[in-house]
């Protein structure tokens, strides 16, 4: 924050332990915020803002779903280069979840979605691209046991986001 450098607050299973204070700390000013589902009901509770409160102090917030996919909402859109041509309100983004093959084991799948999520931001592909890219990076994980023993090449990616989203990687 002290040299403007854009950041995404991931507090994670931490949000149990860390204080009010350092919560809303983090939360403001944050480029993302991106929590499970879980987590954003904790943070909630611990620091009493509503889901709007958070929003005027982050410039996204990313919420996973599991198997019920994500949703993305921005508060000011028209910060470039999320999306153009947008000004004012809440833009919200549901993503669909990715279809797995098997459940093995869950652990990891949002830190690999978070993963997927930070390559498609830094590319400036869409939203919609990037949740989708993010879900589907994210089913990787869970279909092995283990946080990062999974691997994929860019042509699974390609057919896999084509099956998934009907739409080109």
């Amino acid at each position: 924050k002290k040299y403007g450098v854009p950041y995404i607050y991931d507090p994670g299973q931490q949000s149990t332990i860390i204080s009010k204070n350092d919560l809303i700390e983090g939360i403001t000013g944050a480029r993302v915020l991106i929590v499970n589902d879980y987590e954003l009901a904790m943070v909630q509770k611990k620091i009493g803002f509503t889901k709007k409160e958070i929003l005027e102090r982050v410039g996204m917030l990313v919420t996973t779903l599991g198997e019920k996919g994500s949703l993305i909402e921005l508060r000011n859109p028209s910060q470039p280069p999320l999306v153009k041509g947008r000004r004012g309100g809440v833009m919200r983004f549901r993503i669909p979840a990715a279809k797995v093959k098997s459940v093995i084991d869950p652990t990891g799948a949002g830190d690999a979605y978070r993963a997927g999520f930070i390559y498609g931001l830094l590319r400036e592909w869409p939203l919609e691209k990037v949740g989708r890219f993010a879900s589907l990076v994210s089913v990787y994980t869970v279909e092995k046991a283990g946080t990062q023993t999974h691997a994929f090449t860019w042509a699974n990616l390609r057919k896999r986001y084509q099956k998934n989203f009907s739409a080109r990687l």
